[in-house]
């Protein structure tokens, strides 16, 4: 997650930053990036050996999983946490830099900048984000930092200066860098070996339908008002909160029951 964040949000900053030099400095800079991804992955990623994917599959091998199980209740409590996340990811990608220059009288660099307030908390607490989601109890942790996150949006929507949304930004930054790895332990808790590939794919699809959902929802209500965008993002957020933290909760006291009962008895 840290580096996820790392690379998708420092990203834009470093883009913004460059783009005050010229534009095309962004798309030359971003495509250095890739020839040095390419160079890592060729180079640090050690091949797999063919006996050792023969041995791989013959341990996964076993009966097979019905396509519902991709539906079960803690993985669709998850999507619908996806969902609800990447709704965020369709207003940026249509509508944050627009509302940043346009109302808020943002410059390029101020809006690169507001992204690296968001990034750098998360990639210094994600960590810590992934300790206590080892050791507490994700279904909470995904309820308070989910829903700190709706007050943020909301704050958004009332600002009126860039300096505002960059501080809103590094907060939201230390918020997220807690729910994500929340999440995304619960996703590999409930996956099942042979279908964590097929989870993980689910898990993005319904993000990308939140994206896509969002982009054509914010753009015609920020037509109306440039605000209604981030009020009904946070509202829409909170609700998928809600309905995907009981969903983890429900999930995570079946499976305390079963390991309870499967306990074997001392004597």
């Amino acid at each position: 997650s840290a580096f996820f964040s790392a690379g998708f949000l420092l990203g834009p900053g470093l883009g913004g930053l460059l783009a005050t030099t010229g534009y095309a400095s962004a798309f030359i800079g971003a495509a250095l990036f890739r020839v040095v991804a390419i160079i890592l992955v060729i180079f640090m990623i050690p091949a797999v050996r063919k006996e050792t994917r023969s041995t791989s599959r013959s341990e996964e091998a076993g009966p097979a999983i019905s396509y519902r199980a991709l539906f079960a209740l803690p993985l669709v409590g998850a999507y619908i946490l996806a969902f609800g996340d990447y709704l965020y990811l369709g207003f940026d990608l249509t509508l944050m830099p627009l509302w940043m220059h346009d109302h808020l009288g943002a410059s390029v660099a101020i809006i690169g900048i507001a992204y690296m307030g968001w990034a750098i908390p998360n990639i210094i607490l994600s960590p810590v984000g992934g300790r206590v989601a080892d050791r507490q109890r994700r279904s909470l942790i995904i309820a308070i930092f989910g829903l700190a996150q709706v007050p943020i949006y909301l704050l958004l929507g009332l600002a009126t200066m860039a300096s505002v949304v960059v501080v809103l930004f590094i907060i939201h930054g230390c918020l997220y860098a807690f729910i994500q790895p929340a999440v995304d332990a619960h996703i590999a808790t409930s996956s099942h070996s042979t279908m964590r590939a097929r989870v993980q794919g689910m898990y993005s699809t319904f993000g990308l339908v939140g994206a896509f959902f969002g982009a054509n929802l914010f753009s015609p209500l920020y037509a109306i008002n440039y605000r209604l965008p981030l009020f009904t993002m946070g509202m829409l957020f909170g609700f998928c909160v809600i309905v995907g933290g009981i969903m983890v909760r429900i999930s995570e006291s079946r499976r305390k029951v079963v390991e309870v009962v499967e306990e074997p008895i001392q004597v």
